[in-house]
């Protein structure tokens, strides 16, 4: 063969290899942004099969039953047997304590990060989305530099209500924002979450079992110069505290025992504010001769005051009344 085609041969097949390498590379390139654009979905359900079902029907819009997963506090098998009925592919993970919104989600977004998946959904159960709704918030770059919690508007009994709010505090109240005014946190209802970031800042304090943990990890974030923000093209339906009918008085207990807490960070909050919004409490349970409720407030401060473990491991936040056992998986 004559040199020069042997020659030629050759250059055919160092550009051949070299072309070879380079798209292997852009292929890792591209898989590899894909993969931190992947979106996965935690939805946390308690004694509340058909709101759950109805939350997950509507994800199904948007999201493939394999990156929705469904956590199922307090289990007792009802509803991974719905969901299977319903969609065999969604997997459910059930807790058989009731590990409140702060343990429970932290485990559901640690699982689905072994996953693979890099921004994280966070829904209430009972939020229902709808696609064309949702979509601004998953736009590639919500979550860049900075941003490690992105919200949509709460479309709630038809009116439009920021997940965005301010304390104050001096008397512990929650108020909404002023024009231009930064928020202090976002509501968890619905929120997509940055889990590198989320795990860089600790994740939900667990000391928390079912109120202010929101709070206390947007002060956490605000500290570690990262933002929250709201997008306002986006939106959800949310039937707010759908939960309390389930809890009883004892959403006093964990009200209290959320506010005590924080206020252990906050001397403000501590000598000030909790003071001012617990008396006034429980004054109003009494004058409404709710004497339970009055009870369970009273309760929630004594725990909170000592509380020294995760919440949901303490028999005096949350009793164990679990009667009949999960099995499997």
């Amino acid at each position: 063969m004559h040199p020069q085609r042997v020659w030629s041969r050759a250059v055919a097949r160092m550009e051949l290899a070299v072309l070879r390498l380079h798209e292997r590379h852009w292929i890792r390139r591209w898989a590899r942004s894909v993969t931190e654009q992947v979106t996965g979905v935690v939805v946390l359900n308690w004694r509340d099969t058909g709101r759950t079902i109805e939350c997950v029907r509507s994800l199904l819009e948007v999201f493939p039953p394999s990156s929705v997963m469904v956590l199922d506090n307090e289990a007792t098998g009802a509803l991974r047997e719905a969901l299977r009925r319903f969609n065999p592919d969604i997997p459910v993970h059930e807790f058989r304590e009731n590990r409140g919104f702060a343990g429970a989600m932290n485990t559901g977004i640690a699982l689905l990060e072994a996953l693979g998946f890099s921004r994280i959904l966070v829904v209430n159960n009972d939020v229902v989305i709808n696609a064309h709704a949702i979509a601004p918030l998953l736009e590639p770059d919500i979550l860049a530099e900075n941003v490690i919690l992105a919200a949509p508007v709460l479309i709630e009994e038809g009116a439009r209500h920021s997940p965005a709010s301010r304390l104050n505090p001096w008397t512990a109240a929650i108020r909404p924002l002023k024009q231009n005014e930064p928020a202090d946190f976002l509501t968890w209802a619905c929120v997509l979450v940055d889990a590198e970031k989320f795990h860089t800042v600790g994740g939900l304090n667990e000391s928390y079992f079912m109120y202010w943990e929101d709070v206390e990890f947007g002060y956490r974030c605000a500290r570690a110069g990262l933002a929250q923000r709201v997008v306002e093209a986006a939106s959800v339906h949310h039937a707010r505290s759908a939960s309390h009918g389930n809890a009883g008085p004892r959403i006093d207990r964990y009200q209290a025992l959320g506010l005590v807490v924080f206020g252990r960070s906050d001397w403000r909050v501590k000598f000030v504010g909790a003071p001012i919004r617990i008396t006034v409490r429980i004054a109003k349970r009494l004058a409404q001769r709710r004497w339970v409720n009055a009870l369970e407030v009273i309760r929630g401060v004594a725990v909170g005051l000592t509380l020294k473990e995760p919440a949901y491991t303490s028999s005096r936040v949350v009793p164990q009344t679990i009667t009949k056992p999960a099995e499997g998986k």
